[in-house]
């Protein structure tokens, strides 16, 4: 394969190698469904620190301009478009942190799970890219920082630590906006433990496992680094059949990457996460906690910062309503570069890892993104006619 020249690139962080037609839907309702459940949580809780302490005894009337806005969500060409980050921050690290010198840092947490949706108002039809976290981008200058090269799924670490407006939001929007050349109107992040809870909210759910599997890999939480390699992973198992899942469960059956057998597959991982995503969606949609003034406070409780958004309250209505209003069998999935949406990547390709300090990396065949700017064009707008 020939090397593509992106400029100058030199590797600035070191991050982990990280891992479909199916893959794409992998944070739908994580993201949507789950983290819509969050949202309106987070994005209240502006309006209680600013003093309206009597909220919980009387919000009626909240809850009546939740569900009476008449405004419509913002989109261009009939679509609103959407960015969905799942990081991986796990429960023992905290967003922020105490310097020696008293300064609040931060810490870092890749993105785990990169979705772009398209959601096309006339007929309430949805195309999903899968965007791959090796994707090697640039990061633009801001600030006192300059101009780099990296994964994409450093962009959100980097906004957040070194200060991009709008923070690691912010930063992968803009990035994401420029390789696909398409507006990012809403962007929403949830993380690990976010996504454990959300299922133990609505009080689980209930998932048809095809193939009973074993994974004897499953990353240990806080045991990432201990100096025996046996102490850094659990066994995870699971029956084949109907079973109920509890947050944890969940979260392992969507996470599990090295199982023995025909499910070690990113095919069988990315069906395994879509039978997650529809189940949740089917169980929150059944609930009636936007009706029940104590669901929604112990889910204001419950998330804290482990989901953020950049949308403001006053569209929460247009979300929930949008998102029931979805067919998922009209939902369009492709990964990012792969025109016969399988795992090829035709528009894609790695180099030799010497070439980038030893990382395992995707670049564009093409040397630049009009290709994929294209592919992405080509898949919104050519369902216009279908």
């Amino acid at each position: 394969m020939k090397y593509v020249d992106l400029g100058k690139i030199q590797p600035k962080i070191t991050r982990k190698k990280a891992s479909s037609k199916h893959k794409a839907v992998k944070v739908l309702i994580w993201t949507l469904i789950l983290v819509l459940v969050g949202y309106v949580i987070f994005s209240v809780k502006p309006i209680v620190e600013k003093g309206i302490k009597s909220f919980w005894q009387g919000p009626a009337t909240v809850l009546s301009f939740l569900r009476n806005n008449t405004n419509k969500l913002d989109q261009d060409e009939g679509r609103t478009n959407f960015l969905l980050l799942g990081i991986d921050k796990r429960s023992e690290i905290p967003y922020s942190y105490k310097g020696e010198n008293g300064q609040v840092e931060k810490n870092g947490f890749l993105s785990d799970t990169i979705i772009v949706g398209s959601f096309r108002h006339s007929d309430a039809s949805l195309v999903l890219f899968s965007v791959p976290r090796d994707l090697w981008v640039e990061i633009p200058a801001f600030g006192g920082v300059s101009k780099r090269y990296a994964k994409i799924n450093a962009a959100y670490s980097i906004g957040d630590t070194e200060d991009y407006p709008g923070g690691g939001l912010g930063l992968s929007r803009n990035v994401c906006e420029s390789i696909l050349d398409i507006p990012i109107h809403y962007t929403f992040r949830i993380d690990f433990e976010g996504f454990r809870k959300a299922v133990d909210l609505i009080g689980g759910i209930d998932v048809n496992v095809e193939n009973a599997f074993d994974d004897y890999m499953y990353p240990r939480e806080g045991y990432e680094n201990a100096p025996n390699l046996s102490d850094r992973y659990l066994h995870v198992h699971f029956e084949a059949g109907t079973q109920h899942l509890d947050g944890t469960k969940a979260l392992e059956y969507v996470r599990s990457r090295y199982a023995l057998g025909v499910e070690g597959s990113d095919f069988a991982r990315a069906k395994r996460q879509q039978k997650v995503i529809l189940a949740a969606r089917d169980k929150a949609l059944s609930l009636s906690w936007m009706d029940s003034p104590n669901q929604i406070k112990e889910a204001f409780t419950t998330f804290g910062e482990m989901v953020q958004t950049d949308a403001p309250l006053s569209d929460f209505p247009l979300f929930l309503s949008l998102v029931k209003k979805l067919d998922l069998t009209q939902v369009k999935t492709y990964i990012l570069g792969s025109l016969s949406q399988t795992e090829d990547n035709e528009l894609l390709y790695n180099p030799p890892l010497e070439q980038f300090g030893g990382a395992w990396v995707l670049i564009p065949k093409k040397g630049d993104w009009s290709e994929i700017q294209s592919f992405v064009r080509g898949a919104l707008f050519a369902t216009e006619t279908e």
